[in-house]
């Protein structure tokens, strides 16, 4: 593990500090705004200088800039008499965060006695100052948002590509699924650019003990979840705080105006929208597509229009093409890394009268707390996995609450019943969806408690 002096110990070094450990000693640490604080680092104690205090000692040791400030640090330390080539800089290195557009394994940063540089897989630049680093920037950055910019849900054929990775915000890549975080901290009215300080359950798992390791096994102050039954398996597996919000789309705004929703209504006439089974960046699910078409047209002439919701893999797959033979309207939510994925989904669900699907999904819950009755039927499937999803998929045959939610819902009159809502409750939160205050004072709660660990 190599040696150096840590220049920066604020937020962008803590933001990074467990990836940046695991690469590096820390053996000194200096700041021009905390000289004489203690910092523990490593399980170590280090007295914070300033780095002039230090310059002599340092002239042959490695130094890493851990702030945003990297051009006027670097400088400092070149009047100090530091060599360009002992200084790094934390930019290069993960986690990149909200940086991913212009920092991240194929682009990075580097000086020498003159300039800097930046380069990435296609081209280098050279650059003195932040404007014109900026000016280097920019067009690369609207070109990859071009690529991840949200599609309309007609525009179908912008989908059957998969979206290159969505740069994130979070010191958990997962809380960027749907943009869960995002929507939360919208909500809250927080800057986008904070980090949520717990992991995000981006989904209610199925199985009477399933949890997804990486939402509990982080150095984060909590998990966020949907409900009770999640709370009630993730408490086995953690000892950190747990917080029930509900489901997330209760906080998204709808992605059009009421206006134009009402208008899509008219013309549509009573809908029912059909959510097939979905495979994912990490299953590929199989089952009998024609068999669960014969089950839509034994309801299909209680609706003036039937639309077929695709998961975006599912699209790649061409798996939606049985569907549009048989007349169905194709949409979709979106990419996974859309930021817009539940707005658009909730203005899908204030569009339809009715909802079905071959599988007990996030869309049942979603859809029961907008007042939208659900039919289910259960359907045989085989999967193929890349991972331990398939753990989740074996466990969820053995869970009596997914089972019973076949029951229950295995309505085709799409009536809403207390049953029906009470096992929601339970399984997706429909009841525990916060206010603006209280979800706030959640994600406080957490960052206090993420500061006192330290």
């Amino acid at each position: 593990m190599e040696s150096v002096v840590l220049f920066g110990c604020g937020r962008y070094y803590k933001n990074k500090e467990k990836q940046l450990l695991q690469k590096f000693n820390v053996v000194r640490v200096i700041d021009n705004s905390r000289a004489g604080e203690y910092i523990e680092i490593a399980n170590k104690s280090i007295l914070i200088e300033t780095p002039k205090k230090y310059a002599r000692h340092m002239q042959n040791e490695k130094i890493i800039i851990a702030a945003e400030a990297f051009i006027e640090m670097s400088q400092q330390l070149l009047k100090l008499g530091i060599k360009p080539e002992n200084i790094l800089f934390a930019q290069n290195y993960a986690p990149y965060n909200t940086e991913y557009l212009i920092y991240n394994k194929y682009a990075h940063i580097s000086m020498n006695e003159k300039n800097y540089r930046y380069c990435n897989r296609d081209k280098s630049w050279s650059f003195s100052n932040y404007g014109e680093l900026e000016k280097i920037l920019e067009p690369i950055k609207v070109e990859v948002r071009k690529k991840i910019e949200q599609a309309k849900e007609e525009e179908l054929d912008y989908l059957k590509i998969e979206l290159p990775r969505k740069y994130n915000f979070e010191m958990l890549d997962q809380n960027d699924y749907y943009n869960h975080a995002g929507i939360l901290k919208k909500f809250c009215g927080i800057d986008k650019e904070y980090m949520i300080k717990a992991g995000i359950e981006h989904g209610c798992y199925m199985g009477e003990d399933y949890y997804w390791r990486d939402d509990v096994e982080h150095d984060l102050a909590g998990v966020i979840t949907l409900s009770d039954k999640r709370k009630n398996i993730l408490k086995r597996h953690t000892s950190k705080n747990i917080y029930c919000v509900g489901p997330y789309i209760a906080y998204a705004d709808y992605l059009y105006s009421l206006a134009e929703m009402n208008t899509k209504k008219e013309n549509a006439g009573k809908t029912l929208t059909v959510f097939p089974m979905h495979s994912s960046h990490t299953t590929n699910m199989k089952y009998d597509i024609m068999q669960f078409i014969k089950k839509i047209k034994e309801v299909e002439n209680k609706f003036d229009t039937i639309k077929v919701c695709v998961h975006w893999r599912d699209i790649v797959n061409k798996k939606y093409i049985p569907y549009q033979k048989n007349g169905y309207q194709i949409i979709s939510a979106g990419h996974v890394y859309n930021e817009n994925f539940l707005p658009r989904l909730k203005s899908i669900l204030y569009c339809t009268d009715a909802v079905m699907s071959n599988d007990a999904g996030s869309y049942v819950g979603q859809a029961m707390y907008m007042n939208k009755p659900c039919y289910l039927i259960q359907q045989k499937y085989d999967n193929v996995t890349l991972n331990d999803y398939e753990e989740e998929y074996d466990l969820r045959l053995q869970d009596d609450i997914y089972m019973n939610l076949f029951k229950v819902f295995n309505n085709p009159e799409f009536k809403i019943t207390k049953e029906q809502i009470d096992l929601c409750n339970y399984t997706w939160g429909l009841d525990q969806v916060k206010t603006k205050k209280e979800l706030k004072d959640i994600l406080e709660e957490l960052e206090n408690t993420y500061q006192k660990q330290g």
